[in-house]
């Protein structure tokens, strides 16, 4: 090779690196005035470090919240909670071609999310999550190929859920709850076979639940509640054999709870509260050995309680209450030791309460009201110490209440009224000294009011009305300063109410 033509090619070779260095520098300078100019339309923010006035920040890749790849192009701008007042709309998205996550969550940004986003063709992640930005989620968003995480929760966003999300494949966080969205949930979300968590609650969705999501096998939270969303559970939710969670609480959802709730063996939280849900308690419930939350409550549930239910040994949390359950509470129920709420209130229930309820002796919270229970109180249920509240009112219990409910150290609630006790008030409710409600009004009960009632300082409500006690009203009441609701009437008390009570000492 001659002199000259080795002399051309190193001039060239240096002259590339001298134009690759200018082309670093123009990006860099593009940048940094983009993000100038749209620091300069905000109205507040928490961003001094954004100048190019002094020598520790020639370039953008050393301001707060951005990060540069090796070539100094932004691929990073996380600016959360950065005290940002305005809107996007001077925000230059064409200026970073090699930006893969964009972060300006838990901020005060208003307006529009601009269509232009979708310029963003590296973007993985994208959070404007606790904001106040309105209007509605752009179809270009579905441009977004490489996105795996999109978070646009906690907003003021209105309109549907673009079908064109179904094309981010590669989502795996999907978050669009706590906004005003309507419309009904696109059959597309079906195509998103990597997501792990899908968060539609506090929206105004309507229409069914799609069968399509039975697809996202990949799935471990699947959250819909808090919404308008009618029709029946998919049987095809049964596919989500990854599912952790899944919440479709108030809602309008009606029809049976699909007996292919049983393959979702990984489930921990069951909460379908508060919708139209009819048909029995399916015994494939049972074989979800890992579910710590069961909540049922205010459907129109029919049926027993399958006995199936005390597999379910890791269960903390039962609400049945309001439904239409009907036969006797099974013996199995007893096997849940980890139990601290169970509430099986507002039912049809007959027969007995189980003999060792308290069995585990973690129970704190134990409702059982407005059912037709016949029987004492259970011998297991006496000195539970965990329980700090007990509801048994409207059923036909009975039974000496003086011998039936032993010491509660905890109890701050307790109401058996409307039922047929009797026997005479316990000493032991005297020392339960965090009691704030004691309600037993509409029994048999004789004899007359313990004066040591009026060491419960913390007494909100004191009902004993419609009962056969007698005697004086003790003095010792004047003690009860938190006392704001007594009923003694119908019963052959004598005496004035101490004019203290109530009052604030």
């Amino acid at each position: 090779m001659d002199l000259h033509k080795s002399k051309a090619i190193i001039l060239g070779f240096i002259w590339a690196i001298l134009v690759s260095c200018n082309i670093g520098l123009s990006t860099a300078e593009a940048q940094a005035d983009a993000l100038l100019s749209w620091k300069s339309s905000l109205q507040a923010h928490n961003l001094q470090s954004w100048s190019l006035s002094n020598a520790s920040s020639t370039t953008p890749c050393n301001w707060i919240g951005i990060k540069c790849d090796d070539a100094g192009s932004i691929e990073e701008i996380n600016l959360p909670g950065a005290g940002l007042q305005g809107d996007l709309n001077n925000f230059s998205f064409s200026s970073f071609p090699n930006l893969m996550i964009l972060n300006l969550s838990h901020n005060s940004l208003v307006g529009t999310i601009p269509s232009q986003v979708s310029i963003l063709s590296k973007l993985a992640s994208l959070d404007l999550s606790v904001n106040q930005i309105s209007g509605s989620i752009p179809q270009e968003l579905g441009n977004l190929m490489n996105l795996n995480e999109l978070d646009l929760s906690d907003n003021l966003l209105t309109g549907s859920i673009p079908y064109s999300l179904g094309n981010l494949t590669k989502l795996t966080v999907l978050h669009l709850y706590v906004n005003q969205i309507n419309g009904s949930i696109p059959q597309e979300l079906g195509d998103l076979e990597n997501l792990v968590l899908l968060n539609l609650s506090n929206n105004l969705l309507t229409g069914s639940i799609p069968s399509s999501l039975g697809n996202l096998t990949m799935l471990a939270h699947l959250s819909l509640s808090k919404n308008q969303i009618t029709g029946s559970i998919p049987p095809q939710i049964g596919n989500l054999k990854n599912l952790i969670g899944l919440r479709l609480f108030i809602n309008g959802i009606t029809g049976p709870i699909p007996s292919s709730i049983g393959n979702l063996t990984k489930l921990t939280i069951l909460r379908l509260f508060d919708n139209q849900i009819s048909g029995s308690i399916p015994q494939e419930i049972g074989y979800l050995k890992g579910l710590v939350d069961l909540s049922l409550l205010i459907n129109n549930l029919t049926g027993p309680i399958p006995a199936t239910i005390g597999n379910l040994k890791n269960l903390t949390r039962v609400g049945l209450s309001e439904n239409q359950l009907s036969g006797v509470i099974p013996e199995e129920i007893t096997n849940l030791t980890q139990v601290v709420i169970l509430n099986l209130g507002g039912n049809n229930f007959s027969g007995h309460l189980p003999q060792q309820i308290c069995r585990g002796g973690s129970l704190a919270n134990f409702a059982a009201y407005s059912n037709h229970l016949t029987g004492p109180i259970p011998e297991g249920l006496k000195n539970c110490t965990t329980l700090t509240k007990l509801g048994l009112y409207e059923n036909q219990l009975t039974g000496n209440i003086s011998e039936d409910l032993g010491v509660y150290p905890s109890l701050e609630y307790i109401d058996l009224s409307d039922n047929r006790f009797y026997g005479e008030l316990s000493l032991n409710w005297g020392e339960s000294r965090n009691l704030t409600r004691l309600q037993i009004s509409r029994n048999l009960i004789t004899g007359s009011i313990p004066t040591n009632f009026g060491q419960l300082s913390e007494l909100g409500v004191l009902s004993l009305s419609s009962n056969h006690l007698e005697g004086e009203i003790p003095k010792e009441f004047g003690k009860l300063t938190s006392l704001l609701n007594l009923s003694l009437n119908d019963n052959q008390l004598s005496g004035k109410l101490p004019p203290e009570i109530g009052e604030p000492i």
